[in-house]
């Protein structure tokens, strides 16, 4: 389980502001199928370690 803490509204709103970056697409890409859009709780029933080849 990941838990972040975030000394005020705006330093969270940050955080999520940069993870709008080129270097986070494919990653928000790969995840995007698998969320319920507005949803604010996610469960992670398993993890699948990526096969590169």
């Amino acid at each position: 389980m990941d838990e972040y803490e975030f000394e005020s509204l705006a330093d969270f709103e940050a955080a999520l502001a940069g993870m709008g970056g080129a270097q986070f697409k494919r990653h928000s890409d790969a995840l995007a199928p698998l969320i319920v859009p507005g949803s604010q709780r996610w469960v992670v029933y398993r993890v699948l370690e990526e096969r590169r080849g």
